[in-house]
């Protein structure tokens, strides 16, 4: 290509003097060859995103320092590529979501210093997510290869997708430290009985450890000292007399301090006749139960092993979204469920159309029974920008006035920079609406002042009794909302008896309504609407109602149906209750007697596969004295069964003691794992199964019952001097990469990603421009011959 450029060159230099149009072909020639010989690429189509998946195991922890350099130089890229950071212990989580190497850098310190559970090594989840997260990516593993998972359905989960993997593998120090491999103990023991409890200690190295055993918080009932080894060492252990449940706590110190990895586990041990009972809201006493409180954010990780019952107890729909999914199976399992409340329960907490309200046997909500009257403001902007653009009259005309009753209250308010209230409080509600509209043809417009309007809203408000509702409709064009923010946030609005509903029609910014609303509290809320049309009736028509039908407030006598006498159900008085409709099929154990309804239900239960579901829409302090008359009959017949479950190298160790029906079995359940089941034989039964290498859950199933249950962990990663670079390497082989020497390493370009050579095209471009100057040459040779004196042109 050099000698054609050379070539090319001369040529062009030693032609004679043409017409300038004569050197286009000449100069396109020699740009052409002088570019081909410089073999031009074309730039690269883009590079892939990249994952960096860190091992963060206590195999790998002895590198915990080196960990923080290996990320930031696999993350050495170009501007322009993607990067981002999955941790993986015993989960797998997203430290730094895909952004800019420069991002990555920058957060990486905080992502490495937040705790994970490193007992185990999921590298399969971490490679799974990051498949899952960005098909196609690159992924870049830091790790000395044990994984105690299916590492290479990871790896192919990456592949599939179209991306590769490269492992880093250097070698990690042997980590040192030392914790509790397990702790058993009975789940129940008679009153003044003691429990046999046994302690597995075990550590990387060779380490003098003080171990002891007893309830959490208390003196403990005994004290080892030992050195622990990579050999799990076997304690035993009884209590003392137990006359009340107890939380056990085992707990390593090494050299006087507590070793910071896995140095504890606890067991609960309660009592026979006691059945346990977890309490998510609300504290409630219910004498002979062994009660647990837990948080709502709590309660999905705790149901893993399920307890006899789940009290909700006025808790709203939202925080307890994540756990409805682990609720279901574990009532379906035979857990019973008793959900109670009155303020932050049923129609208070948006139970209606939820995923928590399908387990109940009542639906919540707006109803269409006669209920108290109810006192509304409706407070209307008309500012000049209201009235300009017509929106008055369509707001006014939205105002929900075919929704309310006879005997409701309302009082009108107009506003723009003050507040124009339009007469007092009245039923008359025709002539109420059409002050409103005659208000427009003598609005002074100007400004706008949303918290004074508010302001005064509220304080003719807060005089009525019973229920009230406050509806401002604006289009937020408040230029100073701040001046009211202080004198907002001195009322102290109750959700169940205050409604606010502040309405923002157009595209103009709601910032200020959203800042009144917070300064108000949650009884207020912001509803933007694009205009004020039919959409916007119904949807203040449908708060109108759901204000008025949450709650009921009074001296109510709670009347036990024949189906509550059975259970055991007293009659007694509530002060409040929310109104919730009973399901065809549900049983209805008590209902009130309220002058202005149909008797509606206080009590009502149904079966959800084995389990029972209560529901009781009263206030907690009102529902625990019915709730302690049901409670018997809604838990689990009580079982002799007895089950234990231990992994013995690669299998599981499953014993079985007491009767059950002649078709039980025992069941495994493992994360993303099919449930696996084996018959039970008769009496009492020792099996050996295979068993997974995560964390599952041992049943012993009788139909739709669940007798028995037990948790296995996943096992510890064995102590290892040193990496597994051979199987990771391979691994990486397999599936598109290869194992790193070093980082950073520039990854080989993918297909998809190598320059592309430009030296074709630049051979076309260079033969067109030879075709051009051989055309110019036969024009000039013709023109020539036809301007020669005496020859006789040719015909072309």
């Amino acid at each position: 290509m050099a000698a054609l450029a050379t070539g090319g060159a001369l040529w062009v230099i030693l032609r004679r003097r043409r017409p300038r149009l004569r050197w286009l072909p000449a100069i396109a020639f020699l740009v052409a060859c002088t570019l081909g010989a410089t073999d031009l690429r074309a730039p690269a189509a883009g590079l892939p995103a990249r994952w960096v998946v860190l091992d963060a195991s206590e195999s790998c922890s002895g590198a915990r320092a080196q960990g923080w350099r290996w990320c930031a130089r696999a993350a050495e890229l170009p501007p322009g590529v993607q990067v981002g950071l999955i941790r993986v212990g015993r989960e797998a989580e997203v430290a730094l979501p895909l952004g800019t190497p420069e991002q990555f850098r920058a957060g990486l310190r905080d992502a490495l210093a937040a705790p994970l559970d490193g007992s185990a090594s999921a590298l399969g989840l971490g490679l799974r997510r990051a498949a899952s997260s960005h098909p196609g990516a690159d992924v870049i593993l830091i790790s000395d290869g044990l994984a105690s998972d299916d590492l290479d359905a990871g790896a192919r989960a990456v592949a599939e997708g179209g991306g590769r993997l490269f492992g880093f593998a250097p070698e990690f120090p042997l980590p040192r430290g030392a914790w509790v491999a397990n702790l058993e103990a009975p789940s129940r023991v008679a009153s003044g009985g003691r429990a046999s409890l046994r302690v597995s200690v075990a550590a990387w190295s060779p380490t003098p450890v003080e171990l002891t055993v007893g309830p959490r918080g208390g003196p403990p009932w005994k004290r080892w000292t030992l050195t622990a080894d990579a050999e799990p060492q076997v304690l035993l252990c009884r209590s003392p007399r137990l006359t009340a449940a107890t939380e056990v706590e085992a707990r390593l110190t090494v050299e006087g301090r507590d070793d910071p990895s896995d140095n504890q586990a606890r067991a609960r041990i309660g009592l026979e006749g006691q059945p346990r009972v977890w309490v998510v809201g609300a504290p409630l006493r219910l004498p002979g139960c062994e009660l647990r409180q837990l948080e709502p954010g709590a309660l999905a990780a705790e149901l893993a092993a399920p307890p006899d019952a789940v009290l909700l107890a006025d808790v709203d729909a939202r925080a307890l979204a994540p756990a409805v999914p682990a609720l279901r199976q574990a009532v379906e399992g035979g857990t019973a469920l008793v959900v109670l409340g009155a303020r932050h329960a049923f129609g208070q907490g948006d139970y209606a159309d939820s995923p928590l309200e399908a387990l109940l046997p009542v639906t919540s909500g707006p109803g269409s029974e006669r209920t108290q009257p109810l006192s509304a403001a409706f407070v209307v902007d008309a500012s000049g920008s209201m009235l300009g653009s017509a929106r008055y009259s369509a707001a006014v005309e939205a105002l929900p006035w075919t929704a309310l009753r006879a005997d409701d209250a309302v009082l009108p308010l107009a506003f723009a920079e003050a507040s124009a209230p339009l007469g007092g409080w009245s039923t008359e509600h025709a002539k109420l609406a059409d002050a409103l509209r005659a208000y427009a043809q003598r609005a002074p417009g100007g400004g706008t002042d949303v918290g004074a309007a508010l302001l005064e809203g509220l304080a003719r408000l807060a005089p009525r009794a019973g229920t009230r509702i406050l509806i401002a409709v604006t289009d937020s064009l408040d230029p100073n909302p701040e001046r009211h923010l202080p004198a907002l946030q001195t009322h102290t609005l109750d959700p169940a008896e205050w409604s606010v509903l502040l309405v923002r029609i157009g595209a103009e910014d709601d910032a200020a309504l959203r800042a009144f609303a917070r300064a108000l509290g949650p009884a207020a809320r912001v509803l933007a609407v694009d205009a004020a049309d039919e959409a916007l009736r119904e949807a203040l028509a449908g708060e109108l109602a759901a204000t008025r039908a949450s709650l009921r407030r009074g001296a109510f006598p709670l009347t036990p149906s024949p189906a509550g006498l059975a259970a055991g159900l007293q009659p007694t008085t509530v002060a409040a209750y929310a109104l919730v409709r009973p399901r065809p099929d549900a049983r209805v154990l008590a209902v009130t007697a309220d002058a202005e309804l149909e008797p509606p239900p206080l009590a009502c239960s149904w079966q959800l596969g084995a389990g029972t579901v209560l529901a009781l829409p009263l206030d907690p302090a009102e529902a625990a004295g019915p709730l302690g008359q049901l409670l018997g009959g809604l838990l689990p017949a009580s079982s002799a069964l007895e089950l234990s479950a231990r992994r013995e190298g690669d299998a599981l160790q499953v014993h079985v003691l007491g009767d059950r029906g002649a078709g039980a079995t025992v069941e495994l359940l493992a994360a993303e794992r099919e449930p696996q089941r084996w018959p039970l034989p008769a009496g009492d039964a020792t099996l050996e199964l295979p068993a997974p290498p995560v964390g599952l859950e041992v049943r012993v199933r009788d139909g739709d019952a669940i007798l028995a249950r037990a948790t296995v962990p996943a096992p510890r990663e064995v102590a290892r001097a040193g990496a597994d670079p051979r199987t990771l390497g391979s691994l990486c082989a397999r599936h598109g990469g290869r194992l790193l020497a070093t980082l950073p390493t520039e990854l080989p370009p993918r297909a998809d990603a190598r320059p592309r050579s430009l030296g074709g095209l630049l051979a076309v471009l260079a033969a067109l421009a030879l075709l051009a100057e051989l055309g110019w040459g036969v024009l000039a040779a013709r023109r020539a011959l036809r301007d020669l004196p005496g020859v006789v042109p040719i015909p072309a």
